[in-house]
C-alpha cells in the first residue's frame, strides 16, 4: 500500500494533517513528538525550534495541554511514547506525522547519527512500510512543508517600497527610452536633438519617433504588469500561508516564554542553590533565554513585553 498523502489544493496550501481534527491528547504527543525529533542529536536548533514554533496549534487546547507543550521544551519526552498514542491511527495520519518529523529532522540541512537513529525508531513506531517512506521521500522533494521565511515577520512597508519603486523606475525609463528612440528615428544624436528642438523640420521626425515610444513602453508596461499580476495571484496563497505562520510563531514563542518565565522564577524561590539536582530553574533560564533570542529577532516589540527577570541567570544556547 503506498503512502496516504493528499496533495495540496491548488493555492498549494494544503495541509498534511488537520490537527483540530485530532483528539487533545494526540495533538499533545505529535508536538513532543515533533520536539523528541528535534532533541535527538543532543540539542534543540533554532532552525528545528522555529519549524516546531510554526507548526504548533494551540486553539481549541486546555491550559493543561498548552503547558505541557511548554513543559517539554526543557523535559523532552520519549519519543516511542509519544508515537504510541498514533499506534491504531489512519495511514494517512502516521504518514504525515513522519513528514513533520523527517522535515525538523532535515531542516538545518544535517542528519546527526542520533536523529537518523531515531527516524528509523519512529518509522518503526508508525509501523511506515518501504513504499509508503519513498511516498513520503517524493512528497518532500515536491512539496514540503510551508516554512516562514525571515521577511515573512517583517513584512510591512516592503510591498509598498516595491510597488512604488517599479512604477518609479517605468516613470524614469519610459522617457529616456523615448528619447532614445526618437534620436534613431530621426537620425539625430541626443546631444544634437537637443539643440534643435526648435527647429521645424525635425518636429515631425520627433512627433513620430516619441508616439512609437510612448506605443511600445506602454504595450511593455501593461505586459509585465499582467505577467507580474499573474504571477502575483499563483504565489499569494503561498506568500499569505507563511505569513500566517509566521504570526503563530510569533504567538507561540509569547506564550512559552511567559509560561517558563513563571517556571523559572518558580523554581528559583524554592529550589536550594546548593542541594544536588538543583539546576532545575537553570535549565528553565536556559531554554527561556534561548526563546527570547529567537523572540527578539522575529519581533522586537513582542520581546519587549515578555523580557528575562535581571534575576534569572543567562546561559549558553548548548
Amino acid at each position: 500500500m503506498t503512502a496516504n498523502i493528499d496533495p495540496p489544493n491548488a493555492a498549494g496550501v494544503g495541509e498534511l494533517l488537520d490537527l483540530s481534527s485530532l483528539p487533545e491528547a494526540q495533538r499533545v504527543a505529535f508536538y513532543g513528538a515533533m520536539l523528541a525529533i528535534a532533541a535527538a542529536d543532543g540539542t534543540l536548533g533554532l532552525d528545528e525550534l522555529d519549524l516546531i514554533f510554526q507548526n504548533i496549534h494551540t486553539d481549541g487546547l486546555s491550559e493543561r495541554s498548552r503547558n505541557t507543550i511548554w513543559e517539554y521544551l526543557v523535559d523532552t519526552p520519549p519519543l516511542t511514547a509519544c508515537l504510541a498514542s498514533f499506534a491504531t491511527s489512519h495511514d494517512q495520519v502516521r504518514c504525515a506525522i513522519m513528514v513533520y518529523l523527517i522535515e525538523i529532522a532535515l531542516v538545518d540541512r544535517i542528519l546527526a547519527a542520533g536523529e537518523d537513529e531515531a527516524l528509523l525508531q519512529a518509522r518503526t513506531s508508525l509501523r511506515i512500510s518501504q513504499k509508503q517512506i519513498e511516498a513520503i521521500e517524493r512528497y518532500i522533494c515536491n512539496v514540503g512543508l510551508i516554512r516562514a521565511r525571515p521577511r515573512d515577520y517583517h513584512e510591512g512597508a516592503t510591498s509598498l517600497t516595491y510597488k512604488y519603486g517599479l512604477w518609479l523606475v517605468a516613470g524614469v525609463c519610459l522617457p529616456a527610452i523615448a528619447l532614445y528612440f526618437s534620436s534613431i528615428i530621426g537620425v539625430v544624436s541626443l546631444p544634437e536633438m537637443f539643440s534643435r528642438f526648435a527647429r521645424l523640420g525635425s518636429a515631425r521626425a520627433m512627433v513620430l519617433g516619441a508616439g512609437a515610444t510612448i506605443l511600445i513602453g506602454t504595450a511593455a508596461l501593461l505586459s509585465g504588469r499582467w505577467l507580474h499580476t499573474r504571477y502575483q495571484r499563483k504565489r499569494l496563497p503561498i506568500a499569505r500561508e507563511r505569513r500566517r505562520r509566521a504570526q503563530s510563531a510569533v504567538r507561540n514563542l509569547q506564550d512559552a516564554v511567559g509560561y517558563l518565565t513563571a517556571k523559572a522564577k518558580l523554581h528559583a524561590a524554592v529550589e536550594d542553590p546548593s542541594a544536588p539536582g538543583s539546576n532545575t530553574s537553570l535549565a528553565f533560564a536556559e531554554r527561556l533565554w534561548i526563546l527570547q533570542q529567537m523572540l527578539a529577532r522575529r519581533q522586537p516589540r513582542a520581546a519587549a513585553s515578555a523580557s528575562l527577570p535581571p534575576d534569572v541567570p543567562r546561559l549558553s544556547s548548548h
